[in-house]
């Protein structure tokens, strides 16, 4: 699967692989894909961010969600953190994937780990700020979440 994945082979493609060798249905199958291809992505840009600090580079780490209906609500509330390297999320992983955590927080996870050169401070809440805005679906009902971005970035 790992090398699938480094290879740029696509979930669908590597769905139809687990569909073949486990004998799994289609749904499980590209729920493993997708749970094993955030892992493994997440957890080599976490080591090539540890390499990069032990070299000197200041970084800290930022959690991005998709931001679409499937999104979980807690991806959700993290979409955009930024953080110390070492530390968690307040899900309690240290990157999406993180296989240390619950199975309610990577299973199916799409989200990403990017890297944030510099350090990040927190400003007080303005409506100046960018505001971001979720729109879900649940049931019949629409529901309506803002978050406020709150993130300075200084270099």
């Amino acid at each position: 699967m790992r090398q699938a994945i480094l290879h740029g082979e696509s979930t669908d493609k590597i769905a139809e692989r687990i569909c073949r060798v486990m004998d799994n249905g289609a749904y499980n199958a590209r729920r493993i894909a997708q749970t094993e291809r955030t892992l493994i992505q997440s957890q080599a840009r976490y080591e090539q961010m540890l390499q990069l600090a032990a070299r000197g580079v200041r970084l800290q780490k930022k959690w991005v969600a998709r931001m679409d209906k499937r999104t979980r609500d807690t991806h959700a509330e993290l979409n955009g953190t930024i953080i110390g390297l070492q530390e968690r999320f307040s899900n309690g992983l240290l990157y999406p994937g993180d296989p240390s955590g619950p199975a309610k927080e990577i299973i199916n996870c799409r989200c990403v780990l990017i890297a944030v050169f510099g350090t990040a401070k927190a400003l007080p809440a303005s409506p100046k700020h960018d505001i971001l805005r979720r729109w879900t679906t649940n049931s019949r009902k629409l529901k309506f979440r803002t978050f406020i971005l709150k993130i300075h970035l200084s270099f």
